[in-house]
C-alpha cells in the first residue's frame, strides 16, 4: 500500500510541473501577440450621412482619428464597409498610414470613388450604413483585420466594449433639417378632411429663403372650392428643425361664397418628413360663428 501511494505521489508532481524551455534558466512561454486599432470620429465631423445635404449636392463632413490602440503596429490601412440595402461592400479608404494619430476626413464624393455600389446621391437611402474600422499590419509582417470582407465582425464583446480603444466607427444615414428647401415643389393629396380637394389633387408648396428661411407656403391657387378671391391665399407653415413639427397660420381668410359663414381663417400644427418632404397637418377653420378643429391635411411630394 505505501508503495502504491508513493507512485501515485510521484505521478502527481510530474502532472503539475510547468513545462518550460530551457533558456539558461528561464521558462517562457510561447503565444501570438494580437493587435487592435484606435477608430475615434473626427473633431468637428458630423455623426451621420445626412441625406438631403447629399441630394442637394452638398458635401457632408465626415473623418476618423486613427491610432493604434494594442499591440505592435507597423501600419494601418483604413478601410469601410458600405451597406446599401442588406449586403455590405468593402473598399480601401486610405492605406499605409504609419503617422499616428492620423485624421482622414472624407464626404460623398469619397465614398462614391471608393464603393461601386455607391456612384450617385441616389444610392445613399434610408437603409444604408457605413462601417470604418482599420487593419493593421505588424512589425512581424502579420495582417490583422477587424471585419471579414462580408463586413462579418471578427472581435469579441471584451473589444467591442472597451473602454480604452475604439475598432469602428458607423454611419446611419440620417435627415438633418437646416431650413425648409425640402419643402418645395408639387405635391399630391393623400387626406383632406376639410374637402376642398380630392385624392391625388396637386398642391404647390413654395420655399423662398426671403419668406424666411424655416418658412413654407402651401399654396391655395389649385383649390377648385375657394372662389377666386382667395386664389392667391396660403398656409404658411414655420418649420422647428429640432422636433420635425411645423406651426401653421392662413395669411388671410379662405373665401367660399359671400358673407362672415363662407370666410375661415386657418390655423393649425403638423409634423414633415425629414427624409421625403411628406406633410402632415392638423388645421382648425374658424369662421364666425364657430370653428372646426382637426381637420387632417396630408400631402406627399410628387
Amino acid at each position: 500500500m505505501k508503495k502504491i501511494k508513493l507512485i501515485l505521489a510521484i505521478l502527481t508532481v510530474v502532472v503539475l510541473m510547468p513545462s518550460c524551455e530551457d533558456d539558461g534558466g528561464k521558462s517562457k512561454m510561447d503565444f501570438e501577440v494580437g493587435a487592435v486599432p484606435n477608430v475615434l470620429k473626427a473633431e468637428g465631423t458630423e455623426a451621420s450621412m445626412n441625406i438631403i445635404a447629399i441630394n442637394n449636392g452638398v458635401k457632408i463632413n465626415l473623418g476618423v482619428t486613427v491610432s493604434p490602440g494594442q499591440g505592435d503596429i507597423a501600419s494601418i490601412d483604413i478601410v469601410g464597409f458600405y451597406k446599401k440595402t442588406t449586403t455590405y461592400e468593402k473598399a480601401y479608404l486610405q492605406k499605409g498610414i504609419t503617422t499616428f494619430p492620423t485624421t482622414f476626413k472624407f464626404d460623398q464624393f469619397t465614398l462614391m470613388n471608393a464603393f461601386t455600389t455607391v456612384n450617385s446621391a441616389s444610392d445613399f437611402t434610408q437603409s444604408s450604413s457605413l462601417i470604418v474600422s482599420a487593419e493593421m499590419t505588424l512589425k512581424d509582417g502579420r495582417v490583422l483585420k477587424m471585419y471579414a470582407d462580408d463586413g462579418t465582425r471578427l472581435y469579441g464583446a471584451d473589444i467591442a466594449n472597451s473602454a480604452v480603444f475604439k475598432v469602428q466607427q458607423t454611419y446611419l444615414t440620417a435627415c438633418t433639417l437646416t431650413d425648409a428647401s425640402t419643402f418645395n415643389g408639387n405635391y399630391k393629396v393623400v387626406v383632406d378632411d376639410w374637402a376642398d380637394y380630392a385624392v391625388g389633387a396637386t398642391v404647390p408648396v413654395v420655399y423662398n429663403p426671403a419668406n424666411g428661411t424655416l418658412k413654407f407656403r402651401v399654396m391655395n391657387s389649385t383649390n377648385p372650392s375657394t372662389i377666386a378671391a382667395s386664389a392667391s391665399n396660403y398656409l404658411e407653415c414655420t418649420l422647428d428643425t429640432k422636433t420635425a413639427t411645423v406651426t401653421v397660420v392662413s395669411n388671410a381668410p379662405y373665401l367660399y361664397g359671400a358673407g362672415a359663414a363662407n370666410s375661415f381663417t386657418v390655423a393649425g400644427t403638423g409634423t414633415v418628413g425629414t427624409c421625403n418632404g411628406d406633410i402632415n397637418l392638423v388645421l382648425t377653420w374658424t369662421r364666425a360663428s364657430g370653428s372646426f378643429p382637426n381637420q387632417k391635411f396630408n400631402l406627399v411630394k410628387l
